[in-house]
């Protein structure tokens, strides 16, 4: 009767074990999320319009909460020296890819973080502004220190309902990066009476921390805010 009842409960227990581990492999299965990135285009109406930057990355990291499997996942990817990331009004493709494990997300954070490239700088952004008396300028904002920008992600349709991941469906995160927001703090008045200087033949504004240096200072504070990420 003891043999019999132990053979019984095998049975009923290798199901479940079987079961368990199908489940298991099944959260374990990636999906392919490609890094896109782009400037935020000027939809507020700023002075600046802003064409092109550069972000010098050393590391991207991925951390998200998922309500099936393993509840945390966490991915990163290191760089020797820093990779270059072109930046420009339409989303360019960076070639860093991760394989995530499929699921329901209901937060997913992707974190940046620069290094200084061969120039000494860490970020560059490139803009055209036109003054009062619609004299034309080209503005160059440079960030010569490392740095970490935090972002959490949202999905492409904007609800709340989480992030959905499946396997064999490939996904795009697009980083957006905002000058508008960091710049916010600056008025057409503060860029009229910007010094400038002669690149190439073309006016040209700079601020970094040695040109322009009271309107560096009303920017940097602002660079790791206003960023954002979306799924699709």
């Amino acid at each position: 009767m003891t043999k019999g009842f132990n053979n019984l409960l095998i049975l009923l227990f290798c199901p479940i074990v079987f079961f368990s581990t199908s489940c298991q492999k099944k959260w374990k299965k990636p999906t392919n999320v490609s890094f896109d990135f782009k400037l935020n285009p000027n939809t507020s109406n700023g002075p600046i319009n802003f064409t092109s930057g550069n972000l010098s990355l050393s590391k991207i990291s991925f951390k998200g909460e998922r309500k099936q499997g393993t509840h945390e996942v966490a991915l990163d990817q290191q760089y020797n020296g820093v990779m270059p990331i072109a930046l420009a009004q339409n989303s360019i493709a960076s070639g860093i890819q991760f394989d995530i494990p499929q699921g329901t997300y209901s937060q997913m954070e992707i974190k940046l973080e620069t290094n200084t490239d061969q120039s000494g700088n860490s970020l560059l952004v490139n803009g055209a502004y036109i003054d009062s008396l619609n004299v034309s300028y080209n503005v160059r904002f440079k960030f010569s220190a490392p740095d970490v920008l935090t972002m959490v992600a949202i999905n492409s349709s904007g609800g709340g309902s989480g992030i959905v991941l499946v396997e064999d469906q490939p996904a795009t995160a697009t980083i957006i990066m905002n000058p508008n927001y960091w710049f916010a703090p600056l008025s057409k008045s503060m860029l009229d009476h910007a010094e400038h200087e002669l690149v190439n033949g073309v006016k040209t504004i700079k601020i970094d921390n040695d040109e322009n240096e009271d309107l560096y200072n009303l920017i940097v504070g602002r660079i790791k805010e206003g960023n954002s990420v979306i799924i699709n």
